[in-house]
């Protein structure tokens, strides 16, 4: 993904904006991405510095410098480089540094060192060609490291990426998001509410009178930590939302060193459905899931596909739901362990406001949220747990909502 420096922005009362390729820009892109490409296949096998010394012959003259560095960025991206050395450079380097230093030593009167003689007496200590002694040496270094693979993407599609990048680039600066989302199906909207919450967005969903879902996302700049990663996660969700049939963003960038607050907005229509792919599912929940087979026999646990609307109030994706097999009854979880304190105190207003399923909302213990918010009177409970959550208590809260 590019960085913020690799992006070309305009901005201008208060909003900032990301530069269009031109038709010569983008045909020189295409040119140049062909190159970087060719090159990245040929060279399999072959050490990261390498490549790079040939884009930079390959590439010296081109017109928009800028925009080739970007492309760049994407292409390394997709490789993958490793170190292939079969034994630790660090023992390499030390077994070389005490055969040189023990030379010097032992020839205090010769003015020019002998490199080839240390390396002959590495070679004997560690029972290994010279050859491949020099090559162990430095092999840890990131010039050094080969590439083993490359995830190809055509010169089109690159540029169409390159360009992608930019937004997402802009979104990783942002401190505020808020999404119109319409003209989609029920099926539509849940599949991606589920990839919203699945990529671990801290995000509140109120469904719009005209139709469609306004949602609003915390930024990497409203968090205190974990900007980098979580920042990431927000950039990706760009893809999802490119699938959807009609969107408008509306984001606050805070932009360049002073972190000038900028708006920034961009929209889409796609006319195909969202993708009909099932989404990702965290591990916690997975492993959850599988747990609460064994250990409640009694009910039927799976990923749920149920979206809890309490009109005015507020929309709840639970994760898991589990029925009853005999006496038909309807439980829903919702983990909460990676969100915020808002988050939890927006479902308990949404619970007290007369949500009438019965969900479990589990919180992790870091969130600092007491189980008693929730009287026990109403429908839902609130499950604190630290680290994992735990199967025996899950099922003790389920027969407990039975009652």
């Amino acid at each position: 993904m590019l960085t913020a420096d690799l992006v070309q922005v305009r901005k201008r009362k208060g909003q900032i904006e990301v530069r269009q390729l031109s038709a010569g820009q983008e045909q020189s892109l295409v040119r140049v991405a062909q190159q970087l490409i060719d090159v990245c296949q040929s060279q399999v096998g072959e050490p990261r510095g390498k490549l790079l010394a040939i884009w930079d012959a390959t590439t010296r003259q081109t017109q928009y410098p800028k925009l080739v560095k970007g492309l760049r960025k994407l292409v390394l991206d997709r490789c993958t480089f490793e170190d292939t050395s079969d034994i630790d450079p660090r023992v390499v380097r030390k077994t070389v540094f005490r055969a040189a230093a023990a030379q010097r030593l032992a020839s205090a009167e010769r003015e020019e060192f002998q490199a080839a003689e240390a390396l002959a007496q590495a070679s004997e200590d560690l029972k290994m060609e010279t050859a491949a002694i020099e090559k162990a040496l430095f092999s840890d270094l990131k010039e050094n490291h080969v590439l083993i693979a490359f995830d190809f993407l055509g010169a089109e599609s690159l540029v169409a990426l390159y360009e992608r990048s930019q937004q997402q680039a802009v979104l990783l600066r942002a401190v505020k998001v808020k999404i119109m989302l319409h003209s989609c199906s029920p099926s539509e909207y849940r599949l991606f509410f589920q990839r919203l919450k699945f990529r671990r967005l801290l995000h509140t969903i109120t469904a719009l009178e005209s139709g469609g879902y306004e949602i609003n996302i915390d930024g990497p700049f409203s968090l205190f930590q974990a900007v980098t990663k979580y920042g990431l996660q927000l950039a990706m969700m760009l893809p999802v939302l490119e699938e959807c049939r009609g969107w408008q963003l509306e984001a606050e960038i805070a932009w360049g060193k002073l972190k000038e607050r900028y708006q920034f907005q961009i929209s889409g229509k796609q006319s195909d459905a969202l993708g009909a792919t099932a989404p990702w599912v965290p591990e916690d929940v997975e492993r959850l899931r599988l747990q609460m087979s064994e250990a409640a026999p009694e009910w039927q646990v799976q990923t749920s596909d149920d979206l809890l609307n309490l009109p005015g109030i507020g929309i709840c994706v639970p994760d898991l739901s589990f029925t009853h097999k005999e006496r038909g009854l309807k439980v829903y979880l919702e983990v909460m362990g990676y969100w915020s304190r808002d988050a939890v105190w927006k479902r308990v207003e949404l619970v007290e406001a007369g949500l009438p399923d019965r969900v479990i909302f589990a919180v992790g213990r870091r969130l600092r949220v007491s189980e008693e918010v929730l009287d026990d009177k109403l429908p839902s409970q609130i499950y604190v747990y630290k680290g994992v959550m735990s199967p025996k208590v899950i099922r003790e809260r389920l027969e407990s909502m039975l009652e």
